[in-house]
């Protein structure tokens, strides 16, 4: 244990972990997936369409914050209204970890530094600048905090898949937000940071400090590149849509975060192989116990006898009544039956499930996206 001591207040640092008032409780109240969004009415949509509980209150002198829980596609997963400001975004998720979160997902607006960034563009932020006093608490004093590559990846991936436009950047986190003049703008764009926003370095710190995982989502809001209006550039419909898109988008990030192998099959050779080609993208298996437990976003590890197995994560369930049905809704090629027919893939799948088994459990068709590693 030692002091970092400087002349500067801000950059002195404690490095003794034993606090005085400690956020980590011993019965845990939350589950490990935690969302904050700073959309006070898509949380109220969250809380309806979910059916969302009241499980926990962060208490703060300017008022309480409920935290509610939910199951999202068999995740359980709780939600908040985000704390404004980096001191209190800090002590809010600092909370949350000790009450049991073990991933964190922040979904807020940020300023538009870059004018190539349009209005409404989903920002996925790779690093803050440090430019707020909450993180010096927690981490070392440095010009920037790293967000955790994990959740940069999986926000990427997303919105690929999804052909949703976005910005990878730097992003400034500042506590002044009175104090962003023209100068200082062009002076934090010099240096590569395209958005700005208040919370995102100190929540980082945090999540660094205790060893937890953090990542955000935000969308790009008003300009303040040569404007003397910048809430002029998006309207309200603007505004409402992207918030939609950066809630929602971070709730799926925080789902898919999770690697952990829920479910693990065995394949036959050469359907093992024609994953491991590309040349199939949905497994099929009759809906037994084992099958309905299978959510959207489950890590499965699919074996081959060898022992080689490769990990893929669910993107699709498809509940049919038959293999005639599930050979109808999708393509061969998809089945990894390409070129045949109707008949010879029922065939096939007769060669593993009777007609009465068919018949009494139905069928499910599982999508998977071959995670990164390859067969192992």
């Amino acid at each position: 244990m030692a002091i970092v001591r400087n002349s500067c207040p801000l950059l002195e640092f404690s490095t003794d972990q034993h606090v005085y008032l400690n956020p980590e409780i011993a019965e845990k109240t939350l589950p490990r997936l935690c969302l904050v969004t700073y959309f006070e009415e898509l949380l109220d949509a969250f809380v309806e369409r979910y059916g969302a509980e009241h499980i926990e209150t962060f208490e703060s002198e300017m008022r309480d914050f409920p935290i509610y829980l939910a199951k999202v596609e068999g995740y359980e997963v709780c939600a908040t209204l985000g704390c404004v400001g980096a001191a209190a975004a800090a002590k809010q998720i600092d909370f949350l970890y000790g009450h049991g979160a073990q991933t964190v997902m922040m979904c807020d607006s940020c300023g538009i530094l870059d004018p190539e960034i349009e209005g409404g563009t989903m920002v996925i932020p790779v690093r803050a600048l440090r430019a707020e006093g909450a993180s010096y608490h927690y981490v070392p004093a440095s010009r920037y905090i790293d967000m955790q590559d994990k959740y940069v990846a999986k926000a990427r991936s997303i919105m690929m898949q999804r052909g949703i436009p976005y910005a990878k950047c730097i992003t400034w986190t500042t506590a002044g937000p009175y104090r962003e003049t023209q100068e200082m703008i062009a002076y934090r764009r010099e240096e590569g940071c395209r958005v700005v926003e208040m919370q995102c370095a100190a929540m980082a710190a945090v999540a660094q400090c205790r060893g937890k995982g953090f990542g955000a989502v935000l969308y790009a809001g008003e300009s303040l590149v040569g404007t003397e209006s910048p809430y002029d550039e998006m309207t309200a419909e603007d505004h409402e849509s992207a918030r939609k898109h950066a809630f929602l988008l971070a709730l799926e990030v925080l789902c898919r975060s999770e690697d952990k192998v829920m479910h693990t099959m065995e394949l036959q050779p050469a359907f093992f192989e024609a994953f491991c080609r590309g040349e199939k993208e949905i497994e099929v298996r009759c809906m037994d116990e084992k099958r309905k437990n299978i959510r959207i976003g489950d890590v499965i590890q699919f074996q081959k006898t060898n022992g080689a197995y490769f990990k893929g994560r669910v993107c699709e369930i498809i509940a049919c009544d038959s293999f005639g049905e599930l050979y109808e809704r999708v393509s061969p090629e998809e089945l990894g039956f390409k070129g045949k027919t109707r008949k010879e893939f029922i065939n096939a799948m007769r060669q593993i499930y009777t007609l009465s088994r068919e018949r009494e459990l139905g069928v499910i068709g599982i999508r998977i996206e071959l995670l990164a590693g390859g067969v192992i």
